[in-house]
């Protein structure tokens, strides 16, 4: 037979891969298709819009069966127009397709048939007045979903009254959703373990595929905004062999008989999203099509010929088909999406993909947002743009996991983004198991200058994607690598530092310590430190509420102490005066102590020595400093796992070529000999440090660790009147004073 599908994604490239395995099937068409379904169906002459055109050239392709990928056209009514026409297709009407399309009329259907799940309440165009007064009076935390389609981006999940009446506002503007937010859905929130289930169906048979579990939030950890999803893996454990025939008796089964008694009989896919709460599973929302990305790994692991599946239920006879079979074994699906999405993104940028020997075995690469660029080159056409699907027949999941995120760091594009805790849950591993250092988006502060500029070279070469935000006082636009991306602002500027981080998609910050003016640092000690302290304190407070989990401080130990010299040849006086520069940098990591203890935020402080001497060598250090710190990003450290333990970790890096040693502290204190293999002797230092028992820092570094210089200029009158200290207050009390002052400007956008 000859198969059209209908779409552009992840999804609809897994259904031409899957398909294309039918024994059944001669050709496939898809329309508009994409670069990476292109080698397997090629296109098809008519748009995925003009209904009477697929139809016309249907006929004259001969096609048997048309399988549509994306609920857009089913909620257009495709199927009633291709039924109509005589063709066989595979997919709900327009009717049935209303339980995804109106979230109002699932949430009715539901009620009326006693199907669980979560309490609501439906508010109409013109009851903005009663939902907000409802939003007052429910507890928290409260859903608040648009009622149409909005690529899933329609879901807020609302911790407190402000962001609900926030999240009601967005929605209900005709910008932001269109018609889609006319109406508005509030809802209880569930907790529970997130499940999809799979069901194709004739209308009264089904058949359920392998359990999956979607990851809907953009950033690790299940933070951040709502996406189209992020990854998925399948099977889902927590969805047993047991709890799946409770699910079917109670929710899919009912589902199917209540649509087919109010005349709109149900055929194709039935996605049920699943949430496992303590009093059994309750439906979160109903798609009317395969899900996307969760068929990239449920089709992986479905061993039946899916051609002959998808006929029989668009036919109407489930029983046709040989009994299908899910394979065992796992999958897991990492999204690769565009820097910026879920909100604003750019799209045309190259896209490095492994040529097909260097793709591992079991690795497909489903093609989402990708488009042909000049020359033939593949580029980024969309928010998501890859899955990077790992399939194991056998073994443990974190193998997959393995095996699919040893493929994307094969993979680059500039501003790629993805999370890199995909299936941690199943695998049941710690979280930071799955971080992986390679292509991280970083942003490196300071990367202008004369030795960060080194570090981002370090990091574009280790595969990561970086920016740089520098205000140009020291550094210099000649230094800055052109693969990395520039922003020219004073990280005293809050709102726009804010901005950056919310439109940037960063995931880890580089703050690299430089004085804002050296000439003026000499002139006014007190006015350097303050500056230098409140712009770090911004970038913090920015990272934060951004979602970052992950800042390596990185600065000069050479300039910690000074009079008028900044930068001394050694560091051979540990009770020189602290340079005004050194202050602001003491003090930044007295911070990053106070935000690992209270808000877990992962951090390390590294300090490189004798750079500016007489022996300097800035590439190589800048090296060391970039292969520690991506190390501490995967976790092969315990130092950046940002669990809020109270030790504090510093990373002293030395002279290479003088001194060959590398000290670093880590519950305690070591000193480590790094010869002249850099990558190499970094990874014997991370053997050693596993049976490091503590041996002696040098004094000068305990003494600048301990602090206590700091907290004596700390006390200084003016710099308490800068920070907004009262006369009485501690400097412990003055850091948490100073810290709860920026998160308050944050949440009030000053």
């Amino acid at each position: 037979m000859n198969v059209l599908v209908i779409g552009s994604g992840g999804r609809e490239h897994a259904l031409v891969w899957k398909l294309a395995q039918s024994p059944r099937v001669e050709r496939i068409y898809c329309t508009p298709g994409n670069p990476g379904i292109a080698g397997l169906a090629p296109p098809f002459p008519a748009e995925s819009g003009d209904f009477s055109g697929l139809i016309r050239e249907a006929r004259r392709h001969e096609i048997a069966l048309t399988v549509v990928g994306p609920e857009g056209p089913l909620a257009a009514g495709i199927v009633d127009a291709f039924r109509e026409a005589g063709l066989l297709i595979f997919g709900p009407t327009r009717r049935a397709a209303e339980l995804e399309w109106s979230k109002a009329f699932a949430k009715d259907f539901m009620m009326r048939h006693a199907i669980p799940g979560a309490s609501s309440r439906t508010f109409h165009p013109g009851g903005g007045d009663e939902a907000r007064s409802y939003v007052a009076s429910c507890p928290l935390p409260l859903v608040i979903k648009a009622d149409g389609l909005a690529a899933g981006k329609g879901v807020i999940v609302c911790q407190s009254r402000d962001e609900a009446l926030r999240a009601l506002a967005e929605i209900s503007d005709p910008s932001s959703f269109g018609s889609a937010g006319s109406t508005v859905v509030v809802e209880e929130f569930m907790e529970g373990e997130e499940a999809s289930v799979f069901a194709v169906t004739d209308g009264a048979r089904f058949v359920t595929l392998a359990p999956a579990q979607d990851h809907n939030r953009a950033l690790d950890g299940d933070r951040g905004k709502n996406t189209g999803g992020m990854g998925a893996y399948a099977p889902a454990p927590c969805v047993t062999p047991s709890l799946l025939r409770g699910i079917e008796e109670s929710i899919i089964a009912p589902t199917l008989r209540g649509m087919a008694e109010e005349g709109r009989p149900y055929t194709g896919c039935l996605y049920v999203g699943l949430m496992l709460t303590a009093q059994g599973p309750k439906v979160v929302e109903y798609n009317c099509r395969f899900g996307d990305p969760e068929t990239q790994v449920v089709l992986p692991l479905y061993e039946g010929d899916l051609a002959e599946l998808l006929a029989a239920s668009a036919s109407g006879d489930l029983r046709a088909p040989a009994t299908p079979v899910v394979a065992a074994g796992s999958a897991v699906c990492v999204v690769l999406a565009s820097g910026g999405y879920p909100g604003a993104y750019e799209t045309g940028k190259t896209i490095t993909l492994p040529g097909a020997d260097e793709t591992p075995r079991g690795v497909m690469l489903f093609h989402a947002g990708t488009g042909s660029g000049p020359g033939g080159s593949l580029v980024t056409a969309g928010g998501r743009v890859i899955g990077v699907t790992a399939v194991r027949r056998e073994g443990a999941m974190a193998e997959t996991i393995t095996a699919a995120y040893d493929a994307v760091g094969r993979i680059w594009f500039e501003g790629m983004h993805f999370r890199r805790d995909i299936g941690a849950r199943a695998a049941a591993k710690p979280y930071s198991t799955y971080e992986r250092s390679s292509c991280m988006k970083i942003l490196v502060t300071g990367g202008a200058g004369f030795i960060a500029s080194h570090i981002v070279d370090a990091y574009i070469k280790l595969g990561h994607s970086v920016s740089v935000l520098d205000n140009l006082s020291t550094g210099r636009k000649e230094n800055l690598n052109p693969q990395a991306g520039f922003h020219e602002l004073d990280l005293r500027d809050a709102p726009a530092v804010r901005r950056l981080f919310a439109e940037g998609g960063f995931e880890v910050v580089n703050h690299h310590a430089a004085q804002i003016d050296v000439r003026r640092s000499v002139a006014d000690p007190v006015n350097d430190a303050s500056v230098n302290l409140l712009g770090a304190l911004t970038l913090l407070e920015s990272a934060v509420s951004s979602g970052v989990r992950r800042v390596i401080f990185a600065s000069s130990g050479g300039a910690i102490y000074g009079e008028q010299d900044f930068f001394p040849a050694d560091e051979s006086h540990p009770t020189r005066p602290i340079s005004p520069y050194g202050v602001a940098k003491l003090a930044t990591e007295e911070y990053l102590y106070y935000y690992r203890a209270v808000h877990g935020l992962g951090s390390v402080c590294l300090r490189y020595a004798n750079v500016y001497g007489p022996r300097q060598n800035p590439e190589g250090e800048a090296g060391v400093v970039a292969i520690f710190a991506s190390k501490m990003l995967a976790n092969e450290h315990p130092v950046i796992n940002g669990d809020g333990t109270q030790t504090r970790d510093y990373v002293y890096v030395g002279d290479i070529v003088r001194a060959n040693v590398l000290a670093l502290s880590f519950n305690g204190s070591g000193i480590f000999n790094v010869g002249t293999g850099v990558e190499t002797d970094v990874n014997r230092l991370f053997t050693s440090l596993k049976s490091a028992t503590g041996a002696a820092c040098p004094e000068r570094h305990a003494e600048a660790k301990r602090g206590e210089q700091l907290r004596s200029v700390l006390d200084n009158t003016k710099i308490r009147k800068e920070l907004g200290w009262a006369p009485t207050v501690s400097v412990d009390e003055g850091i948490v004073a100073t810290v709860e002052f920026f998160r308050r400007r944050a949440a009030h956008g000053a």
